[in-house]
């Protein structure tokens, strides 16, 4: 994630851009800090740790994109952590390892934007939800709905996350059938706890609704699709969105290579035995949520903009989803071949599964270090031309030149900072 950092992407992004000019305005004047970011259309949260490095440090193409590595390593800790709750160490391990090494990750793990803050909050949030319901403490629903609170301030697809925790209180209401005076209190605490965290946000949502909701509503496929047309387009998406895990992902060369699929052929054919497995024990609550997360969680791409989809940035929380399934498999194939009546399949086991976990790791850090580095629409798709032309006027004014230069690139947000 740190590996040539302000070389690849070749670009700063207008995003990445805007990002760094905000947290710079907070450095200028901290007293008039915004809860809500409108140039961003998102809270200021993910701001604060930029502005402390601009602080530090001053603004550099790698400002912005150290904070989202920070973050992701954040991620797969927290990945470790709930997968370890739900399946015990080793699956963990493995579950931390395939988010350590999946392509879809590391890509926004060193862009300067807020997307990959939501893997960490949504494994977080769903760990912390599973103690609480497992534990019965008042003190871990608080704990819950102060991760889910905390949320709101960070990727709009987030907003939906409740849906998931929604269908863990209701599996679990349903299977263990709590006492329900005592269980609606603990879960009225977690929502108290959780609305306290987001008051902020929740107020400014309130008292400037237009501002807060603009770019929802501007990529809604409610707003933009014909009435007649919204169930089909609905369709269409779902399908286009299920579809880019295995044979055709996100089109948008920042966010993927080309039509590329999100996943390898390893992990995507892991992913799918994982979700056979996880259905099939329905009663378990950890697991059963696992393919209804990734349902619930590629709602935010399926919901918005149709001609964009399938859009891998919105869907980013089902990333810990994912890696959990995948473990799920690797974890029944091993147990599998450990209890196996052959001794030559009892020995083969573990070098097997680290044999398979180099292999993954091999196909995406080699693809993304690789072929998506080297991809002419990747390389020319983050403002490349603007940041590489600015590059060299910079080295030009530290030699004395005074440059002369078209009013298309002077004026530019990439090329001023």
């Amino acid at each position: 994630r740190l590996y040539d950092l302000d070389n690849l992407p070749a670009g700063l992004w207008f995003d990445e851009a805007d990002n760094l000019f905000q947290a710079r305005e907070i450095v200028r004047d901290p007293g008039n800090m915004k809860v809500y970011v409108p140039s961003t259309n998102l809270p200021s949260m993910f701001l604060m740790p930029i502005a402390v490095l601009v602080k530090l440090a001053g603004v550099a193409i790698t400002t912005g994109r150290l904070v989202s590595v920070a973050f992701g390593l954040l991620g797969i800790v927290t990945v470790f952590v709930f997968v370890r709750f739900i399946l015990g160490t080793w699956p963990g391990l493995i579950a931390a390892f395939l988010v350590t090494v999946m392509r879809w990750d590391i890509n926004w793990s060193r862009i300067g934007m807020h997307g990959i803050t939501a893997p960490l909050f949504a494994a977080l949030t769903a760990y912390l939800t599973l103690r609480a319901l497992r534990s019965g403490r008042l003190s871990d629903y608080g704990f819950a709905g102060a991760s889910l609170g905390l949320s709101m301030w960070f990727y709009t697809s987030l907003r939906m996350f409740p849906l998931v925790v929604g269908f863990l209180l209701l599996h679990h209401l349903i299977f263990k059938r709590p006492a329900i005076r005592g269980f609606v209190g603990r879960v009225s605490v977690m929502i108290l706890v959780s609305l306290a965290m987001a008051s902020p946000v929740i107020q400014f949502a309130i008292d400037d609704s237009e501002l807060f909701f603009a770019r929802t509503d501007t990529t809604s496929v409610f707003t933009l699709v014909p009435r007649d047309r919204v169930a089909d387009t609905l369709q269409e998406s779902l399908v286009q969105h299920a579809l880019m895990f295995h044979e055709k992902g996100d089109p948008n060369p920042r966010h993927n290579i080309p039509g590329a699929p999100m996943l390898d052929y390893l992990t995507g054919t892991l992913m799918i035995l994982g979700m056979g497995i996880a259905l099939w024990r329905w009663r378990d609550i950890a697991l059963i949520s696992l393919p209804f997360w990734v349902f619930f969680m590629t709602l935010p791409g399926v919901l918005t903009v149709p001609w964009e989809a399938p859009q891998s940035l919105r869907a980013i929380s089902v990333i810990p989803a994912v890696a959990a399934m995948c473990a799920l498999a690797i974890a029944v194939m091993w147990r599998a071949g450990r209890n196996a009546p052959w001794a030559s399949v009892r020995r083969g086991a573990t070098p097997f599964v680290l044999a398979l976990l180099g292999i993954i790791a091999y196909l995406n850090i080699d693809t993304y270090f690789g072929e998506q580095a080297n991809n002419p629409e990747v390389f020319a798709s983050f403002s490349t031309d603007e940041t590489l032309m600015s590059r060299h006027m910079t080295e030009q004014q530290r030699r004395g030149y005074s440059i002369w230069v078209s009013r298309q690139f002077l004026f530019g947000l990439t090329s001023t900072l």
